[in-house]
């Protein structure tokens, strides 16, 4: 009997190698853990085999396991979540610097949609397929199963099991709630709340055709992330708190780690102070923020950095991108 749970499909992500720990793991179709699971229980077969895109190219889909020995913890949806979205940000941010460093697209997966979790999963039994969303609940027959990928990405990128420092830090720190039980650690409370929301920050901006205001959406997200990860739950974040955890930011270049850069500070006190590229990046991001959520004026210029068209490329170009006030 196999000591893994089948838990969830990722329909849009296929893996070459298992990335996990010894409590959760994201492998593909052909692990051994997999392979013994479909043994025991025949009617896996229909979930793990009958992928496709919407032209009915198969697919194999990543799946998420998880050992029948991990504390209960990690079986909820926090802990899986939380897990997720590690792996998830890790490919993400790989992607965006190979993009940004190259100007070439990686093949490495640079939205969240990549990472959801399918919302049919088997029964504890393996007996039924569960449709479980806030929009439907159901129960279905194994056999009239047919997966497909969603069709606003492609179906061809590859998580890769990234080994890193951020890595071996976020999966300790996940161990550490979840695995050992430390659920009152503020430390993680934002770092795993941030996280969410960098998750969802990080999804196609599509819901309105890629209009300007989806862009903004994403940056207001984006912006609650590091506001999220910075409060210390005695009192209200704000940009000011974000600017002093990017001031610790160590760099190699120097363009990028010295205070070459100056903004002007808002509010009642305004002052010009010099600040390092993230610091003014992340300054020129809550500024727009601001604007698209307050229902400010604002164009296509307010989503790139210093409004400066001459930095826009291709990729985010769009038939739908169009100036708005």
């Amino acid at each position: 009997m196999s000591d893994w749970i089948f838990i969830f499909v990722l329909h849009n992500l296929s893996v070459n190698e298992r990335i996990g720990n010894d409590y959760v793991s994201i492998v593909p179709t052909n692990d051994e853990r997999i392979t013994s699971l479909i043994t025991e229980h025949n009617t896996l077969r229909y979930i793990t085999g009958s992928f496709s895109d919407h032209f009915k190219r198969k697919v194999d889909p990543a799946i998420l396991i998880v050992n029948k020995n991990a504390p209960k913890r990690v079986l909820h949806n926090d802990s899986l979540s939380a897990f997720r979205n590690i792996i998830a940000l890790l490919n993400i941010l790989e992607s965006w610097q190979q993009f940004l460093s190259s100007g070439h697209k990686s093949f490495i997966p640079n939205y969240s949609n990549y990472f959801d979790f399918y919302p049919i999963s088997p029964s504890k039994d393996y007996k039924h397929f569960i449709t479980w969303s806030p929009a439907l609940h159901g129960l279905d027959d194994p056999k009239d199963f047919r997966g497909q990928t969603s069709p606003e990405i492609t179906t061809s990128m590859k998580a890769e099991p990234i080994d890193s420092e951020l890595k071996k830090g976020l999966l300790e720190h996940w161990e550490a709630r979840f695995v050992k039980g430390m659920e009152q650690e503020w430390v993680t409370t934002v770092l795993f709340r941030s996280l969410e929301m960098a998750f969802q920050a990080s999804a196609v901006p599509s819901k309105n055709g890629s209009t300007i205001y989806d862009y903004g959406s994403s940056i207001a997200l984006w912006v609650s992330a590091f506001e999220i990860l910075v409060h210390t739950k005695d009192r209200p974040s704000n940009y000011k708190d974000v600017l002093e955890l990017l001031s610790k930011a160590r760099f190699n270049a120097k363009k990028i780690r010295d205070k070459y850069y100056s903004i002007t500070l808002s509010g009642k006190n305004r002052r010009k102070i010099r600040v390092t590229l993230t610091q003014k990046l992340y300054y020129q991001m809550h500024q727009c923020r601001n604007d698209f959520i307050h229902g400010n004026p604002v164009n296509d210029r307010d989503l790139f950095p210093d409004k400066n068209l001459k930095k826009i490329h291709y990729i985010f170009m769009h038939p739908f991108f169009t100036k708005s006030q």
